[in-house]
């Protein structure tokens, strides 16, 4: 009988230690897959803006490179290139600066990704309070 239940214990000691491991490879494998795909905020988003000067168009070229974001804003007539950018899940973070012709401008955007929208707000390195925005992909 004692026979029996070492080999009964080792059976399920096994199949236990099996069962770990084929969970870890897919988890392994689901990241990877993850990885590999492009991410939700990965493309043109066009948002319309609130100014001084009334309604104003952007559109943000946004690319992701795992949790790192690049790219620019294009105002019209200025590109402007992103800086400092990050991913975190659907959160977006990244900071623009605009030389002006009296001043240089920094401005802090940080957003969320919830579907087709990127909704946020941008807030000017000077400023108490921050703007929404919102934009829709393109």
């Amino acid at each position: 009988m004692a026979v029996c239940e070492n080999r009964l214990q080792l059976c399920v000691g096994e199949n236990a230690m099996k069962s770990t491991v084929v969970c870890c490879l897919l988890m392994v494998l689901g990241a990877m897959a993850a990885w590999a795909l492009p991410s939700a905020v990965d493309g043109k988003w066009v948002a319309k803006i609130q100014t001084k000067r009334g309604a104003r168009e952007l559109v943000l070229n946004l690319k992701t490179d795992g949790d790192r974001l690049t790219g620019t804003i294009d105002r019209g007539s200025r590109e402007t290139e992103i800086a400092d950018g990050k991913l975190d899940g659907d959160q977006i973070s990244f900071t623009t600066t605009r030389k002006g012709k009296k001043r240089t401008v920094k401005t802090f955007w940080t957003g969320r990704v919830e579907g087709s929208e990127l909704k946020g707000t941008r807030r000017r390195e000077d400023g108490k309070h921050g703007r929404a925005f919102k934009a829709l992909r393109e």
